[in-house]
């Protein structure tokens, strides 16, 4: 009879000590969930020049040899940035060339810029040349440093004096353009 008892009251304790170690534990949890999610709700980085700054110049070729520049930009231009072999670049690029494809004229214009070697943008290039002018250049070239990309994908939206309407990771920051 008193090992029943003995056994019953450490069945209790370690039950309680189940308890405080479960609730200690679901405490933590929530605090990590709001430190998580204080940080989810932080501002991202940009990933390229924001709404209202103005592009830098540049001059670049075409991989149809036109010369492209400040000068071709015209109101409600889309502009992506892609670097080969990116996986976020690969999930956007179907999403940009459809946006890309439905445009008309007179919704501006479409420029492309692959950031890579000739051989490793080739494939991206293929996917991009009938519905953009499509740049390819190395990293720190001058397009990417004239709409300073700090990463990729990066998309845009800029107008003809050059000012960004709209940037972001993703083709859905720029998806909805203003009417002309």
């Amino acid at each position: 009879m008193m090992y029943g008892y003995a056994a019953i009251a450490m069945v209790a304790a370690i039950t309680l000590c189940n308890l405080t170690l479960t609730f200690g534990i679901i405490r933590r949890l929530r605090e990590q969930a709001a430190i998580l999610n204080q940080a989810n709700s932080a501002e991202q980085p940009p990933i390229m020049k924001r709404e209202g700054e103005v592009v830098g110049d540049f001059t670049a070729v075409t991989v149809d040899g036109k010369a492209v520049d400040n000068a071709i930009l015209q109101d409600h231009d889309l502009v992506g940035f892609f670097s080969p072999g990116c996986p976020a670049c690969t999930d956007q690029l179907p999403a940009f060339v459809d946006l890309a494809a439905k445009r008309t004229e007179s919704q501006g214009s479409t420029l492309a810029v692959v950031v890579g070697s000739t051989d490793e943008a080739a494939p991206v290039v293929e996917r991009l040349r009938p519905i953009a002018k499509v740049v390819v250049e190395g990293n720190g070239g001058v397009l990417s440093s004239a709409f300073d990309v700090r990463g990729f994908p990066a998309f845009g939206m800029v107008d003809a004096q050059g000012v960004v309407k709209a940037s972001g990771w993703a083709v859905s920051a720029v998806a909805d353009p203003v009417a002309p």
